[in-house]
């Protein structure tokens, strides 16, 4: 997601590669100098240009960026960087993601944070480095025990199932 432009950037992101990231993971795409409000890109972008169609046209005819990393590269930029997924032909693509607020920025920013609660001191980097070493290509099974990071209220069955008992 990009963030909307201000005059200050309301958000730094630091995107930490821990696998190498090929094209054909589907690395982030950049496109350069579009945080400036005087950017073509960014005008064309932020007004629709007539709407999503335009938005992909443009996305895909402008001069981007790709964000191919090694394993323990970093990729900083300012989210006011038109920034997308490319297409991922292999497996997952797994980044360590932290964004940083800047102080001098006092718009609102259009987003919360993306840590899913389920997540939350849950795994180590150690145990993401080990999953990731299984295999040169990751799948969605390669994080599977993890679910999908949202909690819910507890089933009957699953606290059956917890708890090793048949109500």
């Amino acid at each position: 997601a990009d963030t909307p432009y201000q005059t200050h950037a309301p958000l730094y992101a630091a995107f930490i590669a821990l696998q190498d990231v090929t094209e054909e993971m589907g690395p982030t795409m950049y496109i350069p100098r579009t945080f400036d409000e005087k950017s073509k890109g960014r005008k064309s972008f932020d007004e629709g240009g007539g709407g999503s169609e335009s938005r992909e046209e443009m996305l895909g005819t402008t001069k981007s960026l790709l964000a191919t990393l090694k394993k323990g590269d970093v990729a900083i930029f300012d989210t006011r960087t038109l920034h997308a997924g490319t297409a991922n032909r292999c497996s997952l693509r797994v980044l360590f993601n932290i964004t940083f607020r800047n102080p001098k920025a006092t718009e609102k920013i259009g987003h919360k944070g993306s840590m899913r609660p389920g997540y939350k001191d849950k795994l180590t980097l150690g145990q993401m480095r080990e999953e990731l070493a299984k295999s040169p290509c990751v799948s969605a099974e390669t994080f599977g025990f993890m679910g999908d990071g949202l909690t819910r209220e507890p089933t009957a069955s699953a606290l059956e199932a917890s708890l090793g008992l048949s109500l």
